[in-house]
């Protein structure tokens, strides 16, 4: 579990890297948001993510997900993380649809034929969430990420 103090250390780090200031009240504010996302991360995966971030090329400063998807950059879907039943499998299965994280078709990582029409398309394997639209049109709520049928 992440403590208050590696999640400030960590913003710390973030913010030197990116020439950018805080106040001790935004630390404290950024520290409770950051954790919510990161919930379930051990300090050890936290470090690493952080790492990987300070060797990223980006130009401004990062969101919690963009550490989350470091930590998770390597690794299979079985230790994505984090939910609060569930620490490490991610948003699975979907809030709304029910629908669960798995190994995706070419038809569902590309519903509407956009890219796989293109030259430089693979087939490549990816995990992701195919969520219900009628489901999500129903109750009112977008589909964020993934695909959809």
């Amino acid at each position: 579990m992440i403590t208050d103090l590696d999640m400030k250390r960590t913003l710390k780090d973030l913010a030197l890297a990116h020439n950018k200031k805080f106040t001790a009240e935004e630390y404290d504010d950024m520290t409770r948001l950051w954790k919510y996302v990161l919930k379930g991360v051990s300090p050890g995966a936290l470090r690493s993510g952080t790492g990987k971030l300070l060797r990223n090329p980006g130009r401004f400063f990062p969101k919690p997900g963009e550490l989350l998807a470091a930590i998770n950059e390597g690794r299979s879907p079985d230790e994505w993380g984090p939910t609060e039943d569930k620490p490490g499998l991610g948003d699975s299965p979907c809030p709304v649809c029910g629908e669960e994280l798995r190994l995706l078709t070419s038809e569902e990582q590309d519903p509407e034929g956009i890219y796989r029409s293109s030259p430089s398309w693979t087939d490549a394997q990816r995990y992701g969430i195919c969520h219900n639209r009628a489901k999500h049109q129903a109750a009112e709520k977008p589909i964020i990420g993934g695909s959809w049928y």
